[in-house]
């Protein structure tokens, strides 16, 4: 018996709340496991330490950025949407990134691309170390269906076999 894919979903909160419940629903719908925060009760450790707790054990982590970072701990560099990411990337966890599209509409309070450059450097990292899907302030608009799709057929096409010994590439 297989056991369902279980993924993890990362953003910042207030500004993506609907695109995040689009997105936890179409998975859910697909047979995926998710733990979203907003099914989290209270706890004792610091939300840096047991979101990043939440991300081990999953085969995937959705990260939905808009124009902003979200929470930075005291004494961090980073936010907590981006140590979830970086603890994704470094325990070989797979990612689907998706921006908000540069033109979107989208409220001014969630705009931090004039006062935050942190945001503006980690959207440009994005895009240059991932093949990125675009959202616009409709949360029906984060393409989430044909890139799951696409990953779970990666997950479940075996790899092509491997050339014969003295077999000679065309080219």
């Amino acid at each position: 018996m297989t056991h369902p894919h279980k993924v993890f979903v990362s953003s910042t909160f207030e500004d993506l709340k609907e695109h995040r419940a689009h997105v936890i629903k179409a998975l859910e719908d697909a047979g995926i496991f998710v733990d979203p925060m907003e099914k989290w009760t209270a706890a004792t450790g610091e939300p840096k330490q047991f979101s990043q707790e939440r991300v081990n054990g999953c085969d995937l982590c959705v990260l939905l950025v808009a124009y902003r970072r979200g929470c930075v701990p005291k004494g961090e560099q980073k936010s907590i949407t981006q140590l979830e990411y970086e603890y994704a990337r470094s325990h070989q966890i797979d990612l689907l990134v998706f921006l908000l599209e540069d033109d979107a509409q989208w409220k001014r309070s969630y705009d931090e691309l004039g006062s935050d450059s942190g945001i503006v450097y980690w959207r440009k990292e994005l895009q240059e170390r991932h093949g990125v899907g675009f959202f616009t302030h409709d949360p029906k608009s984060v393409p989430i269906a044909p890139a799951l799709t696409r990953w779970m057929a990666e997950k479940t096409t075996p790899p092509p076999p491997a050339a014969m010994p003295g077999a000679r590439a065309w080219g």
